[in-house]
C-alpha cells in the first residue's frame, strides 16, 4: 500500500477567512485512513484534529479557519503536519495574511501646484512594512496640515481599499 501522504491547497489564507485543503494518497484507500493534523498556531488558525480518507477514496477535504481579531500583526508562515500509521509524515506551509493595518503609507506625491488636485495611492501596512493586507477592505479618514494649520482634504475619507491598497 502507498506510504506517502500529501497536503494540497492554497498556500495562504487571509485573517477572518477560511481555506480548503486536501489530504490525499496516490491511490484508493483499502480501509478508511484517519490522518492526524497538528501544528503550533498560537490561536491564529483553527484546524480539525483529524481528517479521514474513506475506503475506496484517495483524498478528503478539510477546512482551515483563520479567526478574525483586531490586533495588527505581521503575516506569518505556519506549518501543518499530517500523520497516519504506516505513512510518512507530510508537512504543508500556510501563510497567514494579516488584515489589521498598523499604519498607512502614501506613494510619493509628485511636485504639485497649490490648489490643484492630484492622485494618491495609500497602502495599508503591517508594523514591519508589509502590505497588510490583502484582507484589509476598510476606509480611512484623511487629514492634512501645513505650517498654517489644518488643510482641506477632498475626499475626507478614502474609498474602500482593495487588497490593502486605495488609489
Amino acid at each position: 500500500e502507498n506510504t506517502s501522504l500529501s497536503l494540497r491547497g492554497s498556500g495562504s489564507v487571509n485573517e477572518g477567512e477560511n481555506t480548503s485543503l486536501t489530504a490525499g494518497i496516490s491511490g484508493p484507500a483499502l480501509d478508511p485512513i484517519k490522518i492526524q493534523l497538528t501544528g503550533s498556531w498560537g490561536g491564529r488558525l483553527t484546524v480539525p484534529e483529524s481528517v479521514t480518507i474513506p475506503a475506496g477514496a484517495s483524498s478528503a477535504d478539510f477546512t482551515v479557519e483563520a479567526p478574525q481579531n483586531s490586533v495588527p500583526e505581521n503575516p506569518v508562515q505556519l506549518q501543518l503536519s499530517a500523520q497516519a500509521p504506516g505513512f510518512y509524515t507530510q508537512y504543508f506551509n500556510l501563510r497567514l495574511e494579516e488584515d489589521d493595518p498598523d499604519h498607512f503609507s502614501f506613494d510619493p506625491i509628485p511636485q504639485r501646484v497649490a490648489g490643484t488636485a492630484f492622485p494618491i495611492t495609500v497602502t495599508a501596512r503591517t508594523s514591519n512594512g508589509y502590505n497588510a493586507a490583502r484582507g484589509f477592505n476598510g476606509t480611512v479618514a484623511l487629514s492634512a496640515s501645513g505650517s498654517a494649520g489644518a488643510l482641506t482634504v477632498s475626499p475626507p475619507v478614502t474609498g474602500t481599499f482593495t487588497e490593502g491598497v486605495w488609489n
